[in-house]
C-alpha cells in the first residue's frame, strides 16, 4: 500500500503521456460539457452571440450556400453544427467526448436538425473517407 501511495504521489514529467484518457473521463467530460454550455463565458465554447457572428462571417467569407457540406472536427456539444445546420448546411460533427455528443444529438433532434454526429473510434474514419470528396469546409 505504501508503494502505491508513493507512486501515485509522484509528479509526472512535463508532457509525459498519461494513462487515463482525459476527454473520456466521466467527471472531466461532464465538467467540460457544463463549461461549453455556459453562455456567460468564452472559455470552452463561445457565447451564443459570438457563435452567431462567427457563423455569419464563415458563411459570408466562404460564400457558402445552403446544402453545402461542412465538417466540424472537435465539435463538442455541437453549437456551431446546430447554428450552421439551422441555415441549411449539411453538417457532420466529430468529437471524442461521449457526453458532448449525447447532448449534441439530443439538441439536434429536439430542434429538428439533421446533423450527423460521430464519436472518434466509432466509424469516424469511415465517415471521413466517405465524405472526403464532398466536404468543402472543415471547422476545427
Amino acid at each position: 500500500m505504501k508503494q502505491l501511495i508513493e507512486r501515485l504521489a509522484q509528479r509526472p514529467e512535463p508532457f509525459a503521456p498519461g494513462e487515463a484518457p482525459l476527454w473520456t473521463d466521466p467527471h472531466v467530460s461532464r465538467r467540460m460539457l457544463a463549461a461549453h454550455l455556459d453562455p456567460s463565458t468564452d472559455a470552452a465554447s463561445r457565447r451564443p452571440e459570438t457563435i452567431a457572428r462567427e457563423v455569419d462571417w464563415l458563411v459570408r467569407t466562404l460564400e457558402l450556400r445552403p446544402g453545402a457540406p461542412v465538417l466540424d472536427l472537435g465539435c463538442g456539444p455541437g453549437l456551431y453544427c446546430a447554428a450552421l445546420a439551422a441555415r441549411g448546411f449539411v453538417l457532420t460533427g466529430i468529437d471524442i467526448s461521449g457526453s458532448s455528443l449525447a447532448y449534441a444529438r439530443q439538441a439536434a433532434a429536439e430542434a429538428g436538425l439533421g446533423v450527423t454526429y460521430v464519436r472518434v473510434g466509432e466509424d469516424a474514419e469511415v465517415v471521413l473517407h466517405e465524405q472526403r470528396s464532398v466536404i468543402r469546409v472543415v471547422l476545427v
